[in-house]
């Protein structure tokens, strides 16, 4: 049943997302169509109360950055410019599905 769920990336890449410069660790930069976000992320602080940030998240298709780890790079149309903090599987069974990575900013 997952061939139902195969191209389906590249649909969603194309229609919400933009051209993004991505970096592997100790490789050459390559431009790649895919979805950045800045989404609000639940977090406890100190004396255990509840706050809202905003946690930067890249969703890349796994066929066009098979080799995604923690210490690579990302860079925005705009300059701004993130490490890969972690890399989690989107959850689709597609061949072609997201892979997730959680973000830390490293140049506004």
């Amino acid at each position: 049943m997952s061939h139902f769920f195969d191209g389906m990336v590249g649909v969603f890449s194309d229609l919400l997302g933009a051209p993004v410069s991505y970096t592997p660790a100790g490789g050459a930069a390559r431009v790649i169509q895919s979805i950045f976000r800045e989404s609000p992320v639940d977090l406890l602080d100190r004396d255990g109360h509840p706050v809202r940030d905003v946690g930067p998240v890249w969703k890349v298709a796994k066929v066009d950055a098979p080799e995604l780890k923690r210490g690579d790079t990302i860079t925005l149309e705009n300059g701004r410019t993130f490490e890969v903090q972690a890399v989690w599987p989107g959850g689709s069974p597609a061949s072609d599905a997201f892979l997730h990575a959680d973000l830390y900013e490293v140049s506004p």
